[in-house]
């Protein structure tokens, strides 16, 4: 079936992209979808991202995509297979105003379960045993302050190297996930250490897949606003 999306994140993996966005119905909200191959690790490889007019989607394209089944994910509610035989087609981009953005924006009261931090994150991650089935695992938010926060981590253990996190406060509560836009990383990656302002955005958070017992939050997408 053919849906259009409105995607919120073009966030990097290995071997791709996570992709998900807001599907559309007479441009009315439906809910999240996040497009996912039927085989590996879910990502979406690039070229799946190369549409029929050969421009390539990202974060805020407007697509058309061949959808199939729920992947019925054990945690991952918004999950649906895409036709890898049929290509995206490319709609236009979509606008980064307030008006256009807001009609998107969730107000959960919290990110999933706080309290279970990394060694270097704030409320990041939630112990497999917690989720007894599949959520909602995309949020559109605007935190009260975000900052892009690149350390040098991982010294203590002899295994040292750059890391870029977002910190922000939703709700009056911290968070630090790590941050997997491909397009902020892009714009980062020559800076220094430090911690950068983003002022006037939005974010897409996602909960993601399982890994040492533990779905990891992350920072999917930050979107100025225009």
């Amino acid at each position: 079936m053919i849906r259009r999306l409105v995607l919120l994140a073009c966030s990097y993996r290995p071997d791709g992209r996570c992709v998900a966005g807001i599907e559309l119905v007479d441009n009315v909200c439906n809910g999240w979808i996040r497009p996912v191959c039927s085989s590996g690790q879910g990502q979406v490889h690039n070229t799946d991202r190369i549409c029929d007019n050969g421009k390539t989607a990202v974060k805020l394209s407007i697509v058309e995509i061949d959808l199939g089944e729920n992947q019925n994910h054990p945690m991952q509610r918004e999950n649906v297979t895409f036709n890898h035989g049929v290509k995206w087609k490319y709609i236009s981009p979509y606008r980064r105003s307030h008006e256009y953005l807001a009609p998107f924006l969730e107000t959960p009261a919290s990110l999933w379960e706080n309290g279970t931090h990394s060694t270097e994150g704030l409320n990041d991650k939630v112990p497999v045993n917690v989720v007894k089935q599949a959520r909602q695992s995309l949020y559109f938010i605007r935190p009260t302050k975000i900052f892009v926060h690149i350390a040098t981590e991982g010294e203590a253990f002899g295994n040292p190297r750059r890391k870029v996190r977002a910190r922000f406060f939703y709700n009056s509560v911290e968070y630090m996930f790590s941050l997997t836009d491909a397009g902020i990383l892009n714009e980062f990656k020559d800076h220094a250490n430090g911690e950068y302002e983003i002022l006037n955005a939005y974010m897409t958070v996602s909960l993601a897949g399982e890994h040492l017992q533990h779905y990891w939050k992350i920072a999917a997408a930050i979107i100025r606003v225009e």
